[in-house]
């Protein structure tokens, strides 16, 4: 069991001239401790010393043995049979060992992208990119991944594909009308701007000639009102 570290003689002078967070460095303590040591200026009442639980004399039987199995036996937590295994050295099956940091991994990875760094040393990303994180490193970026920005200058229309001129169709007529509130023009199935393309790109919506005629007719759109006006 771990003895407590007793109050500096001269912590009640120095905790009034330093704040909290320079006292954990001044005194190379935790926050705990910092806390236990005002309570004892306060006089407070101090709880008691938690004592540390001594591994089972048969532990080391039983180590490799799975946690469920372990914490029933001895009634304790995951955490206390992973100190426990740690004072025996043991390493439980299944249990993986942290792959070690290569000897020529930092001059190799100032050169190389993060793609060649995994083919290289036959690792998954997570190990490299830790590796790289232990080095202090940051992985590299491939010619392919550089993209070079596209700069437009500032209150510049933005290019948007110019309408096809009206044929006289109904879905022409129809596609006039909804350039009210979107960009509407012909497309292929999957979207693609093509000027005489059997669909419409009715803002991101891709619509044939009857779903285009009906959402405008939903819209207000009247597709015979050339007939009402010639009749009148």
């Amino acid at each position: 069991m771990s003895a407590r570290r007793p109050m500096p003689a001269d912590f009640a002078e120095t905790s009034r001239q330093i704040v909290k967070h320079k006292l954990l460095a001044h005194y190379g303590c935790g926050a705990t401790t910092l806390e236990r040591w005002f309570a004892e200026l306060r006089g407070d009442p101090i709880a008691p010393h938690k004592t540390v639980r001594e591994m089972p004399a048969d532990f080391a039987e039983h180590a490799h043995k799975t946690n469920l199995f372990l914490a029933d036996r001895y009634k304790c937590t995951y955490r206390l049979i992973a100190r426990w295994r740690a004072e025996c050295g043991i390493v439980p099956a299944g249990l993986q060992v942290a792959v070690p940091l290569p000897a020529d991994f930092a001059d190799r990875a100032t050169t190389h992208a993060l793609p060649d760094l995994i083919d290289h040393y036959s690792r998954s990303e997570f190990v490299v990119r830790r590796w790289l994180r232990e080095c202090g490193l940051k992985p590299l970026r491939t010619a392919a991944a550089k993209r070079q920005p596209v700069y437009r200058p500032r209150g510049a229309p933005i290019q948007m594909p110019k309408p096809v001129p009206n044929d006289g169709s109904r879905a022409a007529l129809a596609a006039e009308f909804l350039r009210r509130w979107c960009p509407v023009h012909r497309c292929d199935a999957q979207g693609h701007y093509l000027a005489d393309g059997f669909f419409w790109r009715h803002g991101s919506q891709v619509r044939t000639d009857d779903e285009l005629i009906e959402r405008a007719t939903a819209k207000g759109w009247n597709p015979d009102a050339w007939r009402e006006v010639r009749a009148a």
